[in-house]
């Protein structure tokens, strides 16, 4: 993630540069559409083998509290070194991955531009690895904790090469269902998971999820560098082998326009960034003539040849290095345009952790059984994949026909329904039965449907859509910075939520912890009506002039009532 260049015209620049160069061309050689994308699809596929083993290791805890975490009806599991655990341990094995997430996106953010995309992509699947052996074998409570603080960097390091790969090696024609894949991937970790920890002991789980990372591992030796990566090291060959194998194995002459294109967005970036430093002089000589490669409408797009290609190369490898491109955008977070909607995606990712299913997860198995449903808690972990699955195509498919905003509406007032119901019901079995806190409630059909109803309207609102408003949001200019924190935020508040799960349930009973997500939710329906935005369907540039006018309009009434004041004088 970095900063950049400071200008609307200079984003929308840099946009249509970017779709340019990765637009598909009439070079001879080039395939039909189907082979086309098969490359690209087998590429992404094995990306989201890194997301695949987060789904997994987000849905552990899960599995090993339920076993280790024992009541009066349902007693601990044996284990087979005797390792079981208490609430204190239980509410930290939960969420101690999630607070060493932001430690890893830092280590991410910064080894992914000298390693690469594909060779950060190698390299992070060790600390998971390690992670999967360390729980199998497990034979105390700090083994665990050491376990879960390891997949907590594990899942921070795969961040930035998970961001960045696919937007980089695929074309804008498939751009957009390649990166609408990850969500699903997630949630099949999930289900993959949780049918483990149905089937067999959660020993045998963690070993059996050794195979992910080794899995991930062959598969992305097996597909080529990001083409945009290569090009910025200078490395022109080699962005051309890989566009050859990414555009479906075509030949050299076919992928010229491109890498032309490529190279020179690489040059255009460089300079934009290097100009900053070099302001002064740019004043000096503002009377001169513009150069004649300026823009993106040049040579290096309407002249697809090899000389062209590396005569630009040679150009950019000439261009004084970047310099202070996060300062610029750290600065950039004091402007509206970039506060306002970081303030925005913050408030959704309260929602996203506070409505539920956040702090709920780790223990979803014994609250399952306090409200008495009727089938076995494990195999209802495993329908909540599914159902996390189910709702983040249904999101896919219709968000771009209805929108973000009346999905997320949709989304936050069916959870905001739910979690109150729940709430009530349990409340009113409680009082009715005179059951002890804590205690297993008589079976009944009525909470297992409001918690399929939960998850439904969580997973395809509350769920994908404040990830989607993260890559959308934010001026060019302070993008880097403002992502970092909004995505830091939320495994923060993530952790939070899974931490003092188990004591607001001592301090409010079972049901005053849906009571108080449900009012997170009903606030957040208020909130959200008022502040966002319907962002599907516009530009960049057009999501940004939404702050900026505001910031306009408050100038030009301040002016108009200092102009009435003046007057009246």
């Amino acid at each position: 993630m970095t900063g950049a260049v400071t200008t609307a015209s200079t984003e929308k620049q840099e946009l249509q540069a970017r779709d340019l160069a990765a637009a598909p061309t009439a070079d001879p050689g080039t395939v039909g559409a189907v082979r086309q994308a098969i490359p690209q699809v087998l590429a992404s596929c094995a990306k989201n083998m890194l997301l695949l083993d987060i789904g997994m290791t987000l849905a552990f805890p899960t599995v090993v509290i339920a076993a280790l975490l024992g009541s009066k009806e349902h007693p601990r599991e044996p284990d087979e070194y005797g390792l079981a655990f208490d609430e204190w341990q239980a509410s930290w094995f939960g969420s101690l991955m999630l607070i060493c997430q932001p430690f890893g996106s830092v280590l991410s953010g910064l080894l992914l531009e000298p390693l690469g995309r594909k060779r950060a992509m190698l390299l992070v699947n060790a600390p998971h690895l390690l992670s999967w052996l360390l729980l199998s074998t497990a034979r105390s409570h700090s083994a665990l904790f050491a376990a879960a603080a390891l997949m907590g960097l594990g899942m921070g390091f795969m961040e930035a090469p998970i961001i960045t790969y696919v937007g980089e090696i695929s074309t804008p024609r498939l751009r957009g269902a390649l990166t609408s894949m990850a969500g699903i991937s997630v949630m099949l970790g999930f289900f993959i998971e949780y049918l483990l920890g149905t089937l067999v002991t959660w020993r045998t789980a963690a070993w059996g999820s050794v195979a992910v990372p080794v899995l991930t591992v062959i598969a992305i030796s097996q597909v080529p560098e990001s083409p945009m990566w290569l090009v910025s090291k200078g490395r022109v060959r080699e962005a051309e082998r890989a566009l050859c194998w990414l555009r479906g194995w075509v030949p050299a002459s076919a992928v010229q326009t491109e890498l032309a294109g490529l190279v020179q967005y690489n040059a255009e970036m460089t300079s934009a960034a290097a100009s900053k430093t070099l302001k002064g002089a740019e004043e000096i000589g503002a009377g001169a003539p513009p150069p004649a490669n300026n823009g993106v409408l040049n040579g290096g797009f309407t002249t697809p040849t090899a000389p062209v290609a590396a005569a630009a190369a040679a150009a950019a490898a000439e261009e004084p290095a970047p310099q202070g491109r996060y300062l610029d955008g750290l600065r950039a977070l004091r402007r509206r345009e970039t506060l306002w909607p970081l303030m925005l995606v913050i408030a959704f990712f309260v929602i996203h952790h506070w409505t539920g299913l956040s702090g709920l997860r780790p223990f979803m198995v014994p609250v399952f059984r306090q409200f008495g449903l009727p089938v076995d808690a494990h195999w209802l972990t495993v329908l909540s994949a599914l159902l996390g699955m189910g709702g983040n195509v249904l999101c896919m498919v219709t968000v771009a026909w209805c929108g973000k905003r009346p999905l997320a509406l949709a989304s936050i007032g069916g959870v905001a329904a739910s979690c109150i119901s729940l709430a009530a019901y349990h409340h009113w079995m409680s009082a009715t039965t005179g059951a002890a806190a804590g205690a297993e409630l008589e079976s009944h059909w009525l909470p297992l449907i409001l918690f399929i109803v939960l998850f439904s309207f969580h997973s395809f609102g509350i769920g994908p859509i404040p990830w989607m408003l993260l890559s959308e949001v934010f001026p060019y200019q302070g993008r880097g910075p403002a992502t970092g924190i909004a995505a830091a935020a939320s495994y923060i508040l993530g952790f939070f939520a899974a931490k003092t799960f188990l004591d607001i349930q001592h301090i409010v009973n079972l049901s005053g912890v849906f009571f108080v997500n449900g009012g997170v939710a009903v606030v957040g329906f208020i909130f959200m009506y008022f502040y966002l935005p319907e962002t599907e369907g516009r530009s960049l540039q057009d999501i940004e002039s939404l702050y900026i006018k505001k910031k306009k309009n408050v100038a030009s009434n301040m002016q108009t009532n200092i102009a009435i004041e003046k007057t009246s004088l």
